[in-house]
């Protein structure tokens, strides 16, 4: 009796309990899962990129037209692949002081390949997982002979240059922006027009580019009257007089240029399929 009547007072206590957990378990069941909230546009399937070439400097990294193409300067070719795969190329390389141009195959910043490319090569590289592939070539080497001018200063007297201080300098042709810091260059068919408001004495620093063994010729006019016309070797410093103000135009007469060496990794047949 005494464990039953226990018993009968423990029901009230058994009761809450079991309906407080109902009550708790069917809030819970109402809970949506997470993946319910998201729409099928919120799972987003991973996608193949295209390759796509990536310069790591400056210069020209080259072209690529999908399947194949050249790396011409230190660069990259980049693309994502969602699985295991297979790539197949046929790759070649010019040689320039005993070296050929170095592949470097990464997946996810691991390497895979590594290797100096002399001559037309075929080959096939499994890539294990899915990742980031990236075709390096670190090694560019390029040389070329050029006949030109380095400009390092274009100075006239003070009274010439308008109360600027600075004269107004401005570049023609293949001849980049003037810069009152760096200076300029003349290469081509290429010339800097310096504008000036009243006579005086323009100076000008210079440096030839020898090639071939013919030295730069530089041409400086007002009008149709040649002011200076020379064919510096090295660096030299010249004071041209001006007559009046207007247009002085700085030429490069028999400008000359020759690639020597260039050191680049060809993919003459790219393609990638997936491994099952």
């Amino acid at each position: 009796m005494k464990n039953l009547r226990c018993s009968l007072l423990l029901l009230p206590g058994i009761a809450f309990i079991v309906a407080l957990a109902t009550a708790l378990f069917g809030l819970v069941a109402q809970i949506p899962h997470p993946n319910l909230f998201r729409s099928s546009s919120d799972v987003r399937p991973c996608t193949m990129t295209a390759p796509s070439l990536t310069a790591w400097t400056p210069t020209p990294a080259g072209e690529w037209t999908g399947s194949s193409g050249v790396l011409d300067g230190p660069s990259s070719l980049v693309f994502k692949t969602c699985t295991a795969g297979q790539i197949h190329m046929i790759v070649n390389g010019t040689v320039v002081d005993g070296w050929g141009p170095l592949m470097i195959v990464t997946l996810d910043d691991v390497i895979l390949l590594e290797k100096e490319v002399r001559s037309r090569t075929s080959m096939d590289l499994v890539v294990p997982h899915a990742g980031t592939v990236r075709i390096s070539f670190p090694n560019d080497r390029y040389r070329s002979e050029v006949r030109g001018v380095l400009l390092t200063r274009i100075w006239p007297q003070p009274h010439a240059t308008c109360g600027r201080g600075q004269p107004a300098i401005q570049s023609r042709g293949s001849a980049p922006p003037w810069s009152p810091l760096w200076g300029g260059a003349l290469y081509d068919s290429s010339e800097y027009l310096v504008h000036l408001c009243g006579p005086g004495m323009l100076r000008l620093g210079v440096k030839g580019l020898v090639a071939e063994g013919v030295a730069p010729q530089i041409r400086v006019l007002q009008g149709d009257q040649i002011l200076l016309e020379v064919a510096p070797s090295s660096v030299r410093q010249y004071d041209v007089p001006v007559r009046h103000s207007g247009i002085v135009r700085i030429t490069l007469t028999n400008g000359f240029a020759r690639e020597v060496a260039n050191r680049k990794l060809i993919i003459e047949r790219f393609t990638v399929a997936p491994v099952n």
